[in-house]
């Protein structure tokens, strides 16, 4: 049975630590305050509404939250303070005892996850006092979601890499490379190295990056369909002793003239 008589007041430094602890206690049906870690604010928000327990993140420059837990707790002796710790990802038995010490009834590292998020929340609750209150059904949503969130991510990928895998036939790679071929924003021009002179070329990075740009892809997922077009003849390293990379390398279309084709001076 949700308990929308407990109020929570999360004030946290990191969107993303804050959307967590949002779903975990939204779930729960608990009432939520959300505000910027400032102490003006956690003040005025803890006298003018019944404000259970407050949720404050430690990484804030504005003021010492140390400080504050001995104040508001002598103030408000009924209201639970935890503070968390987005930056670490474990806590010394050292910090967490000066945490209690200055008034906290806890101190919780990073949270990256809905895993973690469901095990930290039960330790909270359990904590404070309000396991009883616990709903294990829609906690353990909270690890489905992640898991659902995990698969989709998974599918995307496999498809995604079949899509690279069928641009990658002889009839897109003539089209790209056409396109590639007559754009503006590609230059293709005469370049000097060393001593030679080597006509009509572009530069690989430049390539990758027209790539990139074209078709929405990866800088190595370039490389690849760029390799590509080089095995399949469409254009060649100047001196043919490289593949296709993100560099500065002579290419030239095999449309201007074959690799040979250039001019010593």
């Amino acid at each position: 049975m949700y308990d929308t008589n407990k109020t929570v007041l999360v004030a946290q430094s990191q969107t993303k630590h804050l959307n967590l602890w949002k779903l975990a206690f939204v779930s729960q049906g608990f009432q939520l305050i959300e505000i910027l870690p400032e102490e003006n604010m956690l003040e005025e928000n803890i006298l003018d509404r019944e404000v259970n327990l407050v949720l404050l993140d430690m990484n804030t420059s504005s003021f010492n939250p140390y400080v504050f837990c001995r104040k508001i707790v002598k103030k408000y002796p009924q209201l639970s303070v935890v503070l968390t710790n987005h930056k670490q990802k474990k806590i010394s038995d050292v910090e967490y005892q000066l945490a209690l010490f200055q008034g906290a009834k806890a101190l919780i590292p990073e949270i990256s996850n809905n895993n973690e998020l469901a095990s930290g929340f039960k330790k909270l609750l359990k904590t404070i006092g309000w396991d009883d209150r616990l709903n294990e059904k829609h906690l353990k949503n909270l690890v489905n979601i992640e898991e659902q969130k995990k698969e989709i991510v998974k599918q995307t990928e496999r498809k995604h890499t079949s899509e690279i895998k069928q641009v990658l036939d002889t009839d897109f790679s003539a089209k790209i490379c056409h396109e590639m071929h007559v754009s503006e924003e590609l230059e293709i021009k005469d370049r000097r190295w060393k001593l030679r002179i080597f006509k009509n070329c572009f530069v690989g990075e430049e390539a990758v990056t027209w790539l990139c740009k074209r078709l929405q892809i990866s800088r190595s997922e370039a490389i690849e369909i760029g390799q590509k077009c080089l095995e399949q003849g469409y254009f060649y390293h100047v001196l043919e002793e490289h593949d296709f990379e993100d560099g500065y390398f002579y290419y030239r279309f095999s449309a201007d003239g074959c690799p040979s084709e250039r001019i010593f001076l």
